[in-house]
C-alpha cells in the first residue's frame, strides 16, 4: 500500500502526534512505525486495523478514498469487471475472511514449524 504511508503521516500531523507517540500505542519500535509511514514495509492488515484505531479513523474509508482516486481518474470501463465496487458491509464481510486466513495461515506455518522440529 503505497499510498497508506502518505495518508497515516498527514493524519497523524493533522492531530499533531508524534511518530513516537503513535509507534507507544502500537507497541512497536519507532524505527518500525518508521518504516510503515515511508512504505519501507508494508503492514499486513491486522497491523493496519491497529494504526487505524489509534489514529482515529475508519480502515474502509482509507480503501474507499483510493477507490474514488481510482475512479475519477480511470477512463471508460473496457469490459465487465474492470472497476469493483462494495458496499460498507461487503467490504467489512472480506475483511473479516481475509483476516481469518491469514489466522490459518499462522497456524499452519506453525504446525509446519513443529512437525520439522520433530523431524530434526
Amino acid at each position: 500500500m503505497k499510498t497508506f504511508g502518505l495518508y497515516i503521516r498527514r493524519l497523524r500531523e493533522s492531530k499533531d502526534l508524534s511518530q513516537e507517540a503513535v509507534a507507544m500505542n502500537l507497541n512497536i519500535t519507532l524505527s518500525a512505525y518508521s518504516k510503515i509511514e515511508r512504505n519501507a514495509t508494508n503492514p499486513s492488515l491486522r497491523r493496519m486495523m491497529q494504526i487505524a484505531k489509534v489514529l482515529g479513523f475508519e480502515l474502509v474509508d482509507y480503501f474507499l478514498s483510493i477507490q474514488e482516486k481510482k475512479s475519477n481518474i480511470a477512463e471508460e470501463p473496457k469490459g465487465p469487471g474492470q472497476h469493483l465496487y462494495l458496499t460498507r458491509r461487503e467490504f467489512n464481510e472480506y475483511q473479516m475472511k481475509f483476516l481469518d486466513m491469514q489466522d490459518r495461515i499462522h497456524h499452519l506455518h506453525q504446525e509446519i514449524q513443529r512437525i520439522q522440529y520433530r523431524l530434526d
